[in-house]
Order: structure tokens, then sequence, then C-alpha cells
């Protein structure tokens, strides 16, 4: 009988981790309809221990020490934050929306990254469109810098910077996929 229960106590854990799993990367709530059809195509899990395993899961992120809880939305099960971060997170949200280019500010990061060291008449040159809005967004983003001057005439030249590099999640500039 103990050998048993001790053979089931991985198996219910394996479930919650399953499970756990499971909700964490879904982009919707998961119905027990949903989870009792996948477990039943891969592993012999009954629809009791199914509901075991996720009763133990909302409790567990019930308590204080975690920033999310398992919710039921719907007919469904989904992890989301709790309610006391709402005001923290909507400011943050907006922060990164904030943080996103715009196309002419892309285009000309891009034309930057590719041909570093390039002077503002080059960009203009190839995007056909004045670029000093762009340069300058790029420069308060921290995405580009001088990184000198033409030396027959003296123009800035622009370069990315490591919060390029960051920003991307580019390792080194040879990393850049290549252009098509």
């Amino acid at each position: 009988m103990i050998e048993s229960v001790q053979d089931s106590e991985p198996l219910k854990l394996n479930l919650s981790v399953k499970l756990e799993a499971l909700l964490f990367v879904s982009s919707k709530p998961l119905s027990e309809e949903d989870l009792s059809s996948f477990f039943a195509e891969r592993e012999d899990i009954s629809d009791a221990e199914i509901q075991g395993a996720l009763e133990g899961l909302i409790q567990k992120y019930e308590k204080e020490e975690y920033a999310f809880h398992i919710q039921k939305i719907g007919v469904g099960y989904q992890f989301l934050s709790k309610n006391e971060h709402y005001p923290m997170l909507t400011k943050f949200f907006s922060q990164q929306t904030r943080k996103r280019l715009s196309a002419s500010c892309m285009e000309t990061l891009a034309i930057i990254a590719y041909r570093q060291p390039i002077t503002r008449a080059e960009i203009e040159t190839i995007r056909g469109v004045g670029t000093a809005y762009a340069l300058h967004r790029l420069g308060e983003k921290d995405l580009i810098e001088i990184k000198g001057t033409r030396k027959s005439s003296s123009a800035l030249l622009y370069g990315t910077t490591d919060q390029f590099l960051d920003h991307f999640g580019i390792p080194h500039l040879k990393d850049l996929p290549s252009p098509s």
C-alpha cells in the first residue's frame, strides 16, 4: 500500500507541473475539457486527478508571495496578475508602448546599423527624405551615438550603441541578420 502511495505522488506532482506549464504558456483560458482531452490523448490521467491538481495550483498561487494567480475566466483557467499589481503594470506597459519606434526611426536605425559609421547626408540619400527627427529620437533613446567626424567634410558619423544591441537582443553587430 505504501508503494502505491509513493508511486502516485510523483504522478500528481508531475501532473501539477504539467498543468502549470500549460496554463503558463496558453494565451487563452484552458477549460477542464481542454485539459482532460489533452491528457487523455497522452497519459492515463482521470478528470478527478486533473481537477485535484488544478485546485492545488489555485490554492498555491493564492498565497501572498506570488504576484499572479490562476483565475477561472468563463469556462477556462488562466494565469493572471493579481489585482493589487494593476496600477504598477499599467504604468509599465504604458512606458513600454512609448518605447516603440516609428517606421521612419526603424528605417533610419537599420541604415545606421548596417552602414555605420555613416553621415546624416548618406542616410538621407538612401532614405530619400530628411532624417533630423529620426536621428534626434534615436539619440534620445540611446540607440545611436556620434562616433566621430568624417575627415574630409567634418560631417558627424553615426553608429549604434550597446543599448541598441540590448534593445534588440543582439550579442554583437556581426550577429545582425544579413540584409536580403
